[in-house]
């Protein structure tokens, strides 16, 4: 079997036989046929990465030798460095296209390009064509492949910086070997952030300035002739003719010392808080002491969080229309941006370029948030686990490239390893099928003989995400599938910092599983004891209740799976810097950036909220009083007769929401409510926030400006209340109308300390028998709303 699993154009010259004839190139050598020091870094790539998989490496010829088995790199529109025949075969002249041709008659292996970096894309592609093991390299002796790149930009952000799970351990060794990684999936471009003083070290990790490791950095993209790019905000005052001054010559200095710059990404928002008519002006004074050094490279800016209000869409887009800046390249589309790309294509001046910057790597709080995630996944594997998302992404990708020229993706750590891959896939050919880039990921970074199981598993951990863990049989088999895995390679995987992290993500996903059903069911004891207070008294029901909840810290569920996830931590530090925790030796800068051991104990219940509970009822001298502060916390979400309960922000209990849209239509939530999620843990501190899980999410509206809950079949003769919850990430000041018309309740924010409050539905707005309740947005970023009851009077 072979990793040729890409869909480009590819001609097979299929045999008379039905078995295709495979070209022996484990005695092969490689030629050289090009002076340019791009093809060079291509032909070394090629003998290392072949080396690493098959043990064998191809040696180096300065001419075709009769009789020898060769792999030829040439760029076809150059004259070649050494006399040879190329071959006539389809290629199109497009910046980074290739062929690749077999010659079974002279044992010769063609990788064309149309320029070096095609050479090099051509080599990334003979990899991924290869059939590579222990003393084995073949490869179809009737392969023709022609292929040039859909989209000019294809790019991931890498910087080294605190903020990164990985990325500031690195050495330039490293980043190189990833930067391989990405160009065999038709990576371009990498993105870069310094600091623009000469000696920052930024956090516990790092091991040299940053400063220092971003001029080599680009020395080391200059080598595989990759695009530079910089993530470079602009924060001064510019307005102030000294802090304008100061910006400039503080880039000129790194501009000086990088040995290659290609484009500089300025955000207008995020940070970044300048107004386009200051912004822009200094924007062209830059891109003139950036081409002092660097004529050909490009200045970009984003329209990103810059503010917030149904106006703010077209203030940049009005500006570049206006004034059409000549030494601005291009628009990036990122987080937070208005609209849609579509949109912004339509107002932007057909000069300008488009660029998105999507959040690859972030699951929640973010520009695209796991669709439909179950708390008990939100709270623990938090905002930065290992996130392969294939069939997500593939829709992400589907949705945000039309009216684009290209991405850059953000990036801060391997978690998101898949989806670099799968987006630089997918810009490539947009027709790509995901699993033959699934199967292609499994062939070169597992080995051909397991990826048919490392395209199923990778599937099957953005199965376990859909839905309650406590109900998906799937995960555990997703873990199983794994170890299999492991097991099958007899030990070859065992330093392979990517098995160590997906097999670690499957089992944390098993742990939550094991423990949360554990877990639940003792919460449910607990609720069974408070439920026989009257009878059993106060004291006597709260001590049982603690007894059960407290069954939890003898309980063995999820006891292998944390052990298995602590054995893995360190192996993942060693083998690729992974900071799996706050504490010594992984110093993640804090827990939500992948530090996901340091949330693996958290309670899956409502235990801390309940001991909090516990220690006001017992404090409350009246017996009555008590009694009734218990059957509040046990009759918590009913409504009573002809009431209506809704768990906003948990999945299956929010069935008043309307406005939802098919996540094909809307992965980044831009028009319609998503679920959302609170951060409990403290970020300093660790300390976990004793609230109910009810309050730890909630339905967010923040494209649109109001949310809605609509009601019907309700007694059209009675009276109704409503008691809502706020509380939320934001605390937005909100305004409550029903039926379009009537005021429920004024602006206001969440009450301290978390309760809910209650207010009377006029009987007009019921008297139909349905209701409309809007939350509208009056300050702050989004409205955001935890819990809503509807109850009879």
């Amino acid at each position: 079997m072979r990793c040729n699993h890409v869909s480009v154009l590819l001609i097979l010259a299929i045999a008379s036989s039905a078995r295709v004839a495979a070209l022996d190139l484990s005695n092969a050598a490689v030629l050289n046929a090009s002076s340019d020091p791009v093809v060079a870094a291509a032909a070394d790539m090629l003998q290392d990465e072949v080396e690493a998989r098959s043990g064998t490496r191809l040696k180096p010829v300065a001419n075709l030798v009769p009789g020898q088995t060769t792999i030829v790199l040439c760029v076809r529109e150059k004259q070649p460095a050494v006399p040879i025949d190329i071959p006539v075969v389809s290629l199109r002249a497009q910046a980074d296209a290739y062929a690749i041709y077999a010659n079974a008659g002279s044992s010769t292996v063609y990788v064309l390009g149309h320029d070096p970096r095609g050479v090099l894309f051509g080599v990334g592609k003979l990899i991924r064509l290869l059939d590579l093991g222990p003393g084995q390299i073949s490869l179809s002796d009737t392969v023709n492949v022609t292929s040039a790149p859909a989209q000019r930009v294809r790019g991931h952000q890498m910087g080294y910086r605190e903020t990164a799970n990985t990325y500031d351990a690195w050495s330039v060794e490293t980043y190189e070997q990833y930067i391989r990684d990405l160009i065999i999936f038709g990576t371009n471009s990498v993105e870069l952030i310094t600091s623009l003083d000469p000696k920052f070290v930024e956090g516990k990790v790092m091991a040299r300035r940053q400063w220092d490791m971003n001029v080599d950095l680009t020395k080391l993209l200059k080598k595989y002739g990759m695009d530079v790019w910089f993530w470079m905000p602009l924060e001064g005052d510019v307005r102030d003719p000294q802090v304008a001054q100061k910006e400039l010559d503080d880039r000129a200095k790194f501009f000086d010392a990088a040995a290659e710059i290609t484009h500089i990404m300025v955000p207008g928002g995020d940070p970044g808080h300048t107004e386009p008519a200051d912004l822009f002006p200094w924007l062209e004074r830059m891109a003139d002491v950036l081409h002092a050094k660097f004529p050909h490279a490009n200045v970009w800016v984003s329209n990103q969080k810059f503010r917030f209000g149904p106006d703010v869409g077209d203030i940049f887009t009005d500006y570049l229309s206006k004034n059409q800046p000549k030494k601005i390249r291009g628009l990036v589309y990122g987080p937070r941006s208005p609209g849609t790309v579509i949109e912004t294509r339509r107002r932007l001046p057909k000069q300008y370029l488009i660029r998105t910057y999507p959040d690859i790597t972030h699951s929640l709080r973010c520009q695209f948030p796991v669709p439909n995630w179950h708390r008990l996944f939100s709270q623990t594997l938090d905002r930065e686990p290992p996130n392969p998302r294939p069939v997500d992404e593939a829709i992400i990708f589907k949705a945000t490239s039309e009216g684009s020229d290209g991405f850059v993706a953000y990036s801060d750590g391997n978690n998101d390893d898949l989806n670099k891959m799968l987006w630089s896939s997918l810009a490539w050919d947009p027709n790509a099928s995901v699993d033959d880039v699934l199967h292609d990921y499994g062939c070169v970074f597992f080995g051909r003989d397991v990826a048919a199981d490392v395209a199923r598993a990778l599937r099957l951990l953005e199965e376990n995400w859909r839905g309650s863990p406590l109900e998906n049989k799937g995960i555990e088999k997703t873990l199983e599938l794994w170890k299999e895995i492991g097991a099958r390679t007899d030990g070859r995987l065992a330093k392979n910092w990517r098995y160590q992290m997906y097999l670690c993500r499957a089992a944390f996903d098993a742990h939550v599983r094991e423990r949360g059903i554990a877990e639940q069911q003792y919460e449910k004891e607990a609720y069974a004891a408070l439920i026989r207070a009257a009878s059993d008294g106060v004291e006597t029901s709260i001590n049982n209740a603690r007894a059960a909840l407290a069954k939890a810290d003898s309980d063995t569920a999820g006891a292998k799976t944390r052990e298995l996830m602590f054995a893995l931590g360190p192996q993942m530090h060693e083998s690729i810097g992974y900071q799996l925790s706050v504490d010594a030796p992984y110093f993640a800068r804090n827990p939500e950036r992948g530090a996901m051991l340091d949330k693996v104990d958290m309670p899956l219940n409502d235990r801390l909220w309940l001991e909090v509970q516990f220690k006001k009822i017992l404090s409350e001298p009246d017996k009555t009083k008590q009694l009734a502060m218990i059957d509040t916390i046990v009759d918590w979400e009913n409504p009573g007769p002809g009431g209506f309960y809704d768990d906003l922000g948990h999945i299956g209990r929010e069935p008043h929401v309307v406005g939802w849209a098919p996540y094909e239509d809307d992965p980044g939530f831009v028009e319609s409510p998503l679920d959302a999620f609170f951060r409990v843990m403290d970020n300093q501190t660790k300390e976990i926030a004793p609230l109910k899980y009810s309050w730890m999410d909630y339905v967010e509206a923040g494209g649109t400006t109001s949310l809605k809950m609509k009601y019907e079949k309700l007694d059209t003769k009675a009276a109704y209340k409503v008691r809502v919850t706020y509380h939320s990430r934001y605390n937005p000041e909100l305004r409550l109308v029903a039926d379009g018309k009537h005021e429920i309740h004024k602006p206001m924010q969440q009450p301290e300390p978390i309760w809910p409050v209650e207010f009377d539905i006029p009987a007009e707005a019921t008297a139909d028998g349905a209701l409309e309740l809007e939350w509208q947005l009056v300050s702050g970023r989004a409205v955001q709303v935890p819990e809503v009851w509807l109850i009879r009077k």
